[in-house]
């Protein structure tokens, strides 16, 4: 591996470095398990760039404070400004889930988080973000149990995130009875982990790692807060986590430290 990594134990290794520069030299991944940046600071017509700084939540050109996004989300990035224009956005998911479709084993599979949002006007479905060589085999809906951050009175909350299964042929439950689970998986999301504004539940995580014929490392490109690498350590696998920003490198390594997660 050309990067170094930053924290490594008997079962996970986390990379300091954009996922571009690890996925590559990745194959034979059994799962990849990802949430990625949701671009939350792009201007309400889809095209202006609005940047908001992650700590203060003050737009930067204006100075002025965005209330949902200073309230909810001051803990952003200081690496990823998250506020691409939006085919820039589209054109980054295809790029990257393309290097995980890659790295995949015959019997891999993507699990990939994603929202409907409403965008210039429209509804913007998380399916514009799949590269055209990639198989979607099944829509799970994440039941939330609320409607989380008022963002815009363009149209209601939504209440339910996607998790987009992209699979190769080779891919499979363990058995019959994990299709018994169904596709709407209801987790509250967490707000327990000091510094992440939003991290991925565990427990969702975990479940798509328990039901899943899993042959090869778990991978989570944007790693966040470590919440796939703890749910495939607690589940005995190997994984490998892939983030940016350095502060969540350091909360997902000291969370992978701990013997039980709090």
């Amino acid at each position: 591996m050309s990067v170094e990594p930053y924290y490594s134990d008997d079962h996970c290794t986390i990379y300091h470095a954009r996922c571009e520069e690890v996925l590559p030299e990745l194959t034979g991944v059994g799962l990849v398990i990802t949430s990625p940046p949701y671009n939350l600071r792009m201007g309400i017509d889809g095209n202006k760039r609005t940047a908001f700084h992650s700590r203060s939540g003050r737009n930067l050109s204006t100075g002025r404070k965005a209330a949902a996004i200073g309230a909810k989300f001051s803990d952003g990035y200081d690496s990823h400004d998250d506020a691409m224009p939006i085919d820039q956005y589209i054109e980054w998911q295809r790029s990257v889930l393309e290097l995980c479709w890659k790295s995949l084993s015959d019997t891999g599979a993507i699990f990939y988080n994603h929202k409907p949002r409403v965008q210039g006007g429209k509804c913007l479905l998380p399916t514009e973000y799949l590269p055209s060589e990639v198989v979607l085999r099944q829509l799970i809906i994440w039941d939330r149990a609320g409607t989380g951050v008022a963002w815009s009175p363009a149209a209601y909350n939504t209440a339910h995130e996607w998790i987009m299964l992209i699979a190769q042929p080779g891919f499979a439950l363990k058995g019959r009875s994990e299709s018994g689970i169904g596709d709407l998986w209801r987790f509250p999301p967490e707000h327990s982990v000091p510094g992440h504004p939003c991290p991925f539940p565990v427990g969702l995580a975990a479940r798509a790692i328990e039901t899943a014929s899993v042959t090869g490392p778990i991978v989570d490109p944007f790693m966040g807060s470590g919440s796939t690498l703890r749910a495939a350590k607690d589940a005995g696998h190997k994984a490998i986590g892939i983030e940016l920003e350095e502060r969540y490198c350091e909360i997902a390594a000291t969370r992978l430290a701990q013997e039980v997660l709090f």
